[in-house]
Formats: C-alpha cells, sequence, structure tokens
C-alpha cells in the first residue's frame, strides 16, 4: 500500500507491505495539491495532477502524460482529451508499452467522472449524462472507435470503483443505483444482476 510520509513540498509517498516491513519504493510529490488528485496508474504506482498537466509518477520518476485532460487510464492505454491553441480538442489513446499516440473519432468531455479502461486496453467503460440528468454507463470501443450506452443508472457520486473491469478483460463490474453489484458483458453490452445479497454499496475492487 502507498502511505504519506511528510507534509506539503517535502511530501513522499512510500510503498509499504501490509504487515509492515521496510520501504519498497518511494515516489516525491513535488507539489502539495498533488496529495489531493492522486490515484492508481493500475499496475502498482501512481497518477498525479500537477501544475502542466497530468503525470505518471514512478520509482524512477514523473513523465507527462498530458497536458489536458485524463479521461481514463488502465494498465495498457491512457486515454486523455488534448487541446491545442485555439482549443481544437481531440481524444487521443496512448499504448502505455510504446508511446504510440492515435487519435480516436469520438467526442468526449473532460467534464464527467474518469473512466475506467480494460486490462487489455481495447474497450473503456466512461460515464454520460441523459437529458434527465441521470448518469450513465457507456462502452467506449478504443480500436474501432466506436460506443454503446449501457441501460444502468449510476450514482451521481461516482468514485473510483464505481465501476471495474476483470482481470482477463471479459466483464465490467459497476454498482447501480440499486446497491446491487451488476455484470456487464461488452462484446454484447448485456448487463446481469449478480445474484448475491450484501448491503448497499458504491465501491468495488477486484483482484486476480
Amino acid at each position: 500500500v502507498w502511505v504519506q510520509s511528510g507534509d506539503g513540498p517535502h511530501a513522499v509517498m512510500q510503498l509499504r507491505a501490509v504487515d509492515g516491513g521496510p520501504v519498497l519504493a518511494t515516489i516525491r510529490v513535488p507539489e502539495p495539491n498533488g496529495l489531493w488528485e492522486m490515484t492508481s496508474d493500475s499496475t502498482g504506482y501512481l497518477l498525479l495532477r500537477l501544475t502542466g498537466g497530468y503525470y505518471h509518477a514512478t520509482s524512477s520518476g514523473l513523465r507527462l502524460i498530458t497536458r489536458g485532460a485524463l479521461l481514463a487510464s488502465g494498465a495498457a492505454t491512457f486515454l486523455t482529451l488534448d487541446c491545442d491553441e485555439i482549443h481544437r480538442c481531440r481524444s487521443v489513446v496512448t499504448d502505455r508499452a510504446t508511446g504510440a499516440r492515435r487519435t480516436l473519432g469520438v467526442p468526449l468531455s473532460a467534464d464527467m467522472p474518469r473512466g475506467a479502461v480494460a486490462p487489455n486496453g481495447r474497450s473503456a467503460a466512461m460515464f454520460r449524462i441523459r437529458r434527465q440528468g441521470a448518469l450513465t454507463l457507456s462502452l467506449l470501443n478504443l480500436v474501432a472507435g466506436t460506443e454503446r450506452t449501457i441501460d444502468l443508472p449510476i450514482h451521481l457520486g461516482v468514485v473510483e470503483g464505481s465501476v471495474v473491469w476483470s482481470p482477463d478483460s471479459r466483464w465490467l463490474l459497476a454498482a447501480g443505483t440499486d446497491g446491487a453489484i451488476h455484470a456487464v458483458d461488452p462484446a454484447t453490452g448485456h448487463v446481469t444482476t449478480l445474484g448475491v445479497s450484501l448491503p448497499a454499496l458504491s465501491q468495488l475492487a477486484v483482484r486476480p
């Protein structure tokens, strides 16, 4: 687990085993506000929003992802919204292994909660607002550049973990407004409610 050590401009994130022991890795956070907009990069390291854009933070240092908006991320792919000097914006898919970037011809907005990219990098779970103001799920094909709306209302208070992918990218799991766990088949968009009795929930986690 990553834990904070130090305060303000000298804050350092330390990776430690849950049962204690020595520090396994460290990341220096150069700005105090970086502690407020910090999230997992899906591979064990961190994503930070700092002055100048979004950065990928590892034990070897910081690397700029985009000067625009980070729309979704996963173990294989970043999805960003990049704009030029006159605010012509485009959705960009970045392969994390090679750094290759390509434009995705789907209009996306930075006003929505951040989405989640499947581990295989082929699909992204995004959020859309219907005309009635309800928040719903959308599946974005990052290869074909197509989008499918999923008929599953989501809590307006979306947090990290409201939707999560199975490790094999076969299923997207979501916490619906009814507090139940729903499984979405990304190939068909079909939604199945898991027959498990649980208290109302809003956050999920999946481990291999």
